[in-house]
Formats: structure tokens, C-alpha cells, sequence
């Protein structure tokens, strides 16, 4: 968000943003925020579900907060949806280092052998993502959350 700010800014300056351009195109690795949203994912599902919970369109802050809580559901569900895809299409990348430099949190640990593979980060999002609808709308079940939890750590042992 701050570089595509920056762009902004610049773009009145052609030489500048021409770099800029160059830079993102060539140079940006998105390791960085890959594995912040991989490793926050938790979390941020968490708060934004939270948040929509007790939704509120009411004109102020609480209309600031609850599109920020949707924007955010929105950008953590494309990034698992769309992680897939982006696998598929870069699996002979794998071994490469410029992908490795720009793309390598989201391939970590995977098997360059098997395709199958590739939706090791997709499951791993959806656990986190299925954990937090459990944790915010069914906070007094506590059995049931222990069976689902139960089952999703043995589809992930077989996975």
C-alpha cells in the first residue's frame, strides 16, 4: 500500500514514475508480505470476523471500521483462493532463484515434485479460516469446536 502511495505521488514525474514502475516490475519481492498474511492470517480473520460480527453501518468510525473488516475478509479469502492458481501456473519456477527471491514464502517447504502439493497453503489458510468462524460464532460449543478441530488436525495428518 505505502509503494503504491508513493507511485501516486510520483506520478506527475514521468522519468520517476517510469522507476518506480521498473522497480515493481523487476525488483519488489513480495516475500515479505506474503508471510505476513501467512502468518497472521489467524489473527486477522479473527478481528475482521469479530468486527463483523457486531457489524454497524452507522455514519462515523463504525462505517470506517466495518468496511476496513470487510476489505480485510475480502483480501484474505482472494489471497487463499488465488494462491492455487499462482502455484500452478509458476510449479516449474519453483527451483528458479528469482522466483525463489520474490515468491519463495508462499512455496516454502513444498515437495517440487508433486503437484499435489501445491495446496499445502491453501489447506493451510482454510484450518486457519474455518478455526476463526469457530472461535466467533460458535464460542459456546466447546464440544463441537474439540470434534471439528479433532477432524481437521486428521485430514491434515493424511494431507
Amino acid at each position: 500500500v505505502l509503494f503504491m502511495c508513493i507511485e501516486l505521488v510520483f506520478s506527475c514525474n514521468k522519468h520517476a514514475s517510469r522507476v518506480l514502475r521498473k522497480l515493481r516490475n523487476s525488483q519488489l519481492y513480495w516475500n515479505l508480505y506474503i508471510r505476513f498474511l501467512l502468518e497472521t492470517y489467524l489473527e486477522l480473520q479473527i478481528a475482521s470476523l469479530i468486527r463483523l460480527k457486531g457489524y454497524n453501518f452507522k455514519p462515523g468510525i463504525e462505517f470506517g471500521l466495518t468496511v476496513f473488516a470487510i476489505s480485510t475478509q475480502l483480501l484474505l479469502i482472494a489471497f487463499m483462493i488465488i494462491s492455487v492458481p499462482f502455484l500452478r501456473k509458476h510449479f516449474s519456477d519453483f527451483n528458479e532463484q528469482p522466483f525463489k527471491d520474490r515468491y519463495g514464502a508462499l512455496a516454502q517447504g513444498l515437495t517440487h515434485q508433486n503437484k499435489s502439493a501445491m495446496l499445502y497453503p491453501f489447506a493451510f489458510m482454510l484450518r486457519r479460516f474455518l478455526a476463526s468462524i469457530l472461535f466467533v460464532f460458535l464460542p459456546r460449543r466447546n464440544y463441537f469446536q474439540i470434534q471439528i478441530f479433532a477432524f481437521i488436525c486428521t485430514l491434515n495428518m493424511e494431507f
